[in-house]
């Protein structure tokens, strides 16, 4: 299983770079490596529109097919949900499919 990053960007104006490097610089600290990158970048991508973000529904299915052991972010608000009820849900998902959620500061997202 792989180490996945996702980037959100919910407007032109914000920077996938800065994100991308945030994720980096948690892989150099931690010793491990990004295999997989996922990117919603062009254009608006809410985050309480998460049916609608292609690469946030690529790395769900990535997770449930096993595919993926790590997600890292750069903050929780980067992941995008609507509310307590859907970041829940979706947590539910990843730990079903024994995946955890880190953002790039090392705080594990998905712990109790």
């Amino acid at each position: 299983m792989s180490i996945a990053a996702y980037i959100r960007v919910s407007s032109d104006k914000q920077d996938v770079a800065r994100q991308r490097e945030s994720i980096n610089r948690w892989a150099d600290r931690s010793g491990q490596s990004v295999s997989l990158w996922f990117e919603d970048s062009q254009g608006r991508n809410p985050r309480d529109l998460a049916h609608k973000r292609q690469g946030f529904q690529r790395l769900l299915k990535a997770v449930e097919a096993g595919l993926v052991s790590t997600i890292v972010v750069d903050s929780q608000d980067r992941f995008g949900t609507r509310d307590a009820h859907q970041w829940g849900a979706f947590l539910t998902l990843l730990l079903d499919n024994g995946c955890s959620l880190f953002d790039a500061s090392g705080k594990e997202l998905s712990a109790d």
